[in-house]
């Protein structure tokens, strides 16, 4: 991401330089996006010099965890109405971009990844399959970044 990356008026275009900003990374068939985890795996290799100017691990945006129960049509919009008020937010100042470059501008969204139900045994991270994680990863792209010019998430009956 960054300059001569993409073309957009959102803040991570605006960066005074190429970067990857990295949310998973895939061995074999298993996917690992905790930012712990990532970081770990990371500081286990030797790295250039510059690494950490132009690699960066992606932390979550909160601590928030949202459960869906699939059949529960109400549960799910009034979730999709917390998740996309939420990226209403970031679509008007991108905090992480701010924080690392002290840029002021629009961000692109949230990528929400599906999370272990036993999340606090720390079972989560140890991977999952990458069937799993193509299934229920999912992203929210605020209205400055979409492509498409779809509404907000929604059910679709």
């Amino acid at each position: 991401a960054g300059p001569t990356i993409q073309s957009s008026t959102v803040a991570i275009s605006r960066i005074p330089h190429p970067c990857l900003f990295i949310f998973c990374i895939q061995i074999d068939n298993m996917m690992f996006y905790e930012p712990s985890i990532l970081t770990s795996f990371f500081q286990s290799i030797p790295q250039p010099p510059s690494f950490s100017t132009y690699f960066h691990i992606l932390p979550w945006f909160d601590s928030r965890l949202y459960s869906f129960h699939f059949t529960d049509d109400a549960q799910i919009s009034s979730l999709l109405q917390e998740m996309n008020q939420t990226v209403t937010e970031i679509d008007k100042l991108d905090p992480y971009v701010q924080n690392l470059f002290s840029i002021s501008a629009p961000g692109e969204g949230l990528v929400f990844y599906p999370v272990d139900q036993f999340l606090h045994s720390d079972r989560y991270k140890i991977g999952i399959y990458a069937s799993n994680f193509t299934t229920f990863c999912f992203k929210i792209k605020g209205d400055k970044h979409k492509i498409v010019e779809n509404k907000e998430l929604s059910i679709t009956p």
